[in-house]
């Protein structure tokens, strides 16, 4: 058995405008047949749209018509479904009378009488003049159109006949002062010995005092006694240019930084320059460098009017002072600073942030300071390089030497276990003192001891190291 076709849907316009011909449309595509009644014998198309020709809608009310359509599959045709559709009256309106002008140049905004339409309406207006509702300088025509909220419409046009007073014996002139603030012009209309009017792309604006506020866009400046001549004016619209700025920084920088900042803009805007708490500090467009804290802002000015940017706060932070180098006893050099001293030993970073460097790491110290503000660090310039021209052995010093009693001991290595003897020069042993940490200065005190010379040695890591010195009363 073969199934029959499920019926097609409705998908036909709920509104049709009055006059204009229209097709009716259904699901179905190739298989619909369309019928003028549901009881029909003969088809009207088997088609997937019926065209329909222009039907007008005479009354005042909408004419409701119905079709029928089925879907046929081979020998199985589905049942009828009514399209069913309105047609809208036709728009009806009051005729334009034909405009006779005699000085006047221009037409005042035609009343618009509508008798019959689906509101809310549009109604716009085109003409043989240069704009629409004027200036006239011959016979010409005026064209309406009204079309309402179905996008149904009408036509219509009249004459109009203009009829010049004399010869133009009045020249027009225009004063135009820019207001950059709010963006328009004032306008003073200079030589019309009556009414003024300014015809714009759809509006007419009139002045008795010759006096308008007027946005960008062309104008036509008429006098409103036939004798005097048209004036045109094209106003550039007003608006701030765009612009795109480009900066290195975000946040504070530190004082000796260099940053840049950058601005791309519109071949056809003027750039005047950039300036700094109010005072003007370049004319390029990019400005870069070492440059000082304070506010920034771009100026640019475009047909008279004078623009100026957001401003750009520039922070900054010092750079704490370069440090010193020094020696420090015997076998150390130590950085004066009073930040974080970061280490170069023979060009190489050292993570080691302590005051006090071991000659025996190198050869070549010097050292920069920083000083941390949150997420930003600023480094100073480096030190002085303090030069090591032999490498360090296994040495201590003893200093001073001669010494009235207290003994500074500095040992140039790092060991854990030393000894410290102090023996006379017969060989016999006077004192003794363990070492647990050579990396520091040790102070011995030998006041108890008469004058004379002596025997200091070392003892550390297996190897031995005498010094003689003397002590003075």
């Amino acid at each position: 058995p073969i199934p029959i076709p499920e019926a097609p849907e409705n998908t036909s316009p709920s509104y049709i405008c009055s006059g204009i011909p229209f097709s009716l449309q259904a699901s179905g595509g190739v298989n619909n047949v369309w019928y003028e009644t549901a009881m029909a014998k003969s088809n009207l198309s088997t088609a997937s749209a019926l065209a329909m020709k222009a039907i007008t809608a005479s009354g005042a009310n909408d004419s409701l018509l119905t079709r029928f359509v089925s879907v046929k599959i081979n020998d199985c045709e589905s049942p009828r479904t009514p399209i069913i559709f309105r047609i809208k009256p036709r728009l009806q309106l009051e005729p334009l009378r034909p405009f006779h002008l005699t000085g006047e140049r221009t037409i005042a905004i035609p009343e618009t009488n509508i008798k019959q339409a689906t509101q809310p309406v549009k109604i716009s207006f085109t003409s043989t003049a240069k704009n629409p509702l004027g200036p006239f300088s011959s016979i010409g025509f005026i064209y309406r159109t009204v079309t309402d909220s179905l996008g149904c419409n009408i036509k219509d046009t009249t004459q109009v006949n203009y009829v010049r007073n004399g010869p133009i014996i009045h020249f027009l002139s225009a004063k135009t002062e820019v207001n950059c603030l709010l963006n328009n012009y004032f306008i003073k209309v200079l030589g019309c010995p009556l009414k003024t009017s300014v015809l714009g792309s759809s509006k007419r604006f009139e002045s008795t005092n010759a006096e308008f506020i007027l946005t960008g866009g062309k104008y036509n400046l008429l006098c409103n006694d036939g004798e005097s001549d048209t004036l045109e004016l094209n106003l550039p619209s007003l608006k701030r240019p765009s612009s795109t700025l480009f900066k290195s920084f975000n946040g504070p920088i530190c004082e000796n930084d260099s940053i840049k900042i950058s601005l791309e803009l519109n071949p056809a805007i003027h750039f005047i320059g950039w300036e700094r708490e109010g005072h003007l500090i370049s004319q390029d467009k990019t400005i870069k460098g070492i440059l000082s804290a304070g506010e920034y802002q771009h100026v640019i000015e475009d047909n008279g009017c004078f623009y100026r940017s957001e401003k750009i706060l520039l922070e900054k932070r010092p750079n704490p002072p370069a440090p010193i180098i020094e020696k420090w006893g015997a076998y150390f050099v130590k950085v004066k600073t009073t930040g974080i001293p970061v280490w170069l030993i023979d060009q190489k970073t050292s993570t080691d942030t302590s005051n006090i460097k071991k000659l025996t790491e190198g050869r070549e110290f010097y050292a920069r300071t920083k000083t941390n503000y949150k997420s930003l660090t600023c480094f100073s310039p480096y030190s002085n390089v303090y030069y090591v021209d032999t490498p360090f052995t296994y040495e201590f010093s003893a200093y001073p030497n001669p010494t009235l009693g207290v003994l500074s001991i500095e040992i140039a290595y790092d060991t854990e276990n030393a000894t410290l003897l102090l023996f006379d020069l017969k060989g016999k042993q006077l004192d003794t003192v363990e070492i647990k940490n050579s990396s520091r200065i040790m102070n011995w005190d030998l006041s108890r001891f008469p004058a004379g010379t002596y025997i200091l040695k070392l003892i550390a890591d297996g190897i031995s190291q005498e010094k003689t010195i003397r002590k003075f009363p």
